[in-house]
């Protein structure tokens, strides 16, 4: 299962859009498999914005794939919190969280799909007794991100790295010759 989902996970990386993923994601072997689904950087400042956008992409990305395919939780902040060049989505991650769960919940499907935050360990400062967040990040956001999590019994994980920092050379070479281009 782990495989599988490393395997999805890295098709926008050689350069497959959201659509063919999840067209790819409605064979009929994949209907009984669990899917998350990540909101994109490009997408987190529009969910953000407002509650009819965050309906919008729940129901393009989501819902009007769930026939075909089994989506259980919806990932928000993969590979954009904590990496200081991405600083400026950081503000935007809470608004798009609240904004998609006000819509499950008008919808009635917080039971079927759950919203979860990433984030990566380099949040996190290592030292002998324990680990912290590192002293950079602002309070402001960290604080009432986890508090709204807490509030709502939803989770977040921990990424051990970034996919954009591992080398995938063979990948990209087989992605030029399926006429892909390679996003970074």
């Amino acid at each position: 299962m782990v495989g599988f989902y490393l395997a999805f996970s890295l098709l926008p990386l050689l350069g497959f859009n959201e659509t063919e993923v999840l067209k790819l994601m409605s064979f009929q072997e994949l209907k009984q498999t669990t899917i998350e689904v990540s909101v994109s950087e490009a997408d987190i400042p529009k969910i953000s914005s407002s509650v009819l956008e965050a309906e919008n992409w729940l129901k393009s990305r989501v819902i009007f794939q769930s026939p075909n395919t089994k989506i259980t939780s919806i990932s928000v902040g993969k590979g954009v919190l904590c990496y200081k060049k991405l600083e400026p989505l950081w503000s935007s991650v809470l608004p798009s969280i609240k904004n998609l769960h006000s819509v499950l919940l008008k919808l009635e499907m917080t039971r079927e799909i759950e919203i979860s935050v990433s984030l990566s360990s380099d949040c996190l400062e290592q030292n002998q007794s324990a680990s912290e967040f590192r002293g950079d990040i602002p309070k402001e956001m960290l604080k009432p991100l986890l508090r709204f999590l807490q509030d709502f019994n939803l989770t977040y994980s921990i990424e051990k790295q970034r996919y954009s920092q591992l080398k995938f050379v063979g990948m990209r070479e087989e992605a030029k010759a399926m006429g892909r281009k390679f996003s970074s």
